[in-house]
């Protein structure tokens, strides 16, 4: 289910043009009922030199600690980030946040 960015195309002969990535994404790196459990894989992130930020919310009545990467503002940096997770046997999940 992987997606490989097309970063340029070809319009005509030999006549190409760059195509532009508008979206932001985010990675869900985890998702914790534990506070601290939370912030130790944020801790990890941080160290693969990744931007980590945790966001509690309340789903289904109960309370969650998710752990997201980002913003990253393109699909060759979402993947980037993504490989660099798992190369340290993080699994994560995708998120694409907005157009600008």
């Amino acid at each position: 289910k992987s997606e490989v960015p097309v970063i340029e195309e070809y319009v005509g002969d030999d006549e190409k043009i760059r195509v532009k990535d508008n979206a932001v994404y985010i990675l869900q790196a985890g998702s914790f009922r534990n506070a601290e459990d939370a912030d130790s894989l944020r801790a990890q992130v941080i160290l693969l030199g990744l931007d980590a930020y945790i966001r509690p919310g309340e789903v289904k009545g109960e309370f969650w600690h998710r752990v997201l990467v980002g913003p990253l503002n393109s699909a060759v940096k979402l993947n980037r980030a993504q490989d660099k997770l798992a190369e340290a046997g993080i699994e994560s999940i995708p998120l694409k946040l907005e157009s600008r």
